[in-house]
């Protein structure tokens, strides 16, 4: 007889863009790594106007995904909407935009 499955775990990806949402483009990636959307993974999209964006990223931040892809401006606003959600930056460098230091150790190595 066989034994039951366990259920596959199902990931929730937030995604907060201030333009056309660049989540089409990571889509083939994350399933070439196993992650489907409707079997295991859940994916909320928000895309709005930069001066929308710090509602829209608390509203996201609400929902407790377990982590958010913020698409370059987007990156302040997530920044100021959680301190302890992992958050992906996909855009421009945030490094050399301003919006992420590096620790002092990190730059060491």
């Amino acid at each position: 007889e066989m034994a039951a499955q366990p259920a596959e775990r199902t990931y929730r990806l937030g995604v907060l863009s201030p333009g056309v949402s660049s989540y089409e483009t990571l889509r083939g990636q994350l399933a070439n790594l196993g992650f489907i959307e409707g079997r295991n993974l859940v994916v909320d999209v928000r895309v709005g106007a930069p001066d929308e964006l710090p509602r829209m990223a608390r509203d996201l931040v609400a929902t407790k995904p377990d982590v958010v892809m913020a698409v370059s401006a987007a990156l302040a606003a997530m920044k100021e909407a959680s301190s302890t959600l992992p958050i992906v930056a996909f855009g421009p460098d945030p490094v050399a935009q301003g919006s992420l230091k590096v620790s002092p150790t990190l730059a060491a190595t």
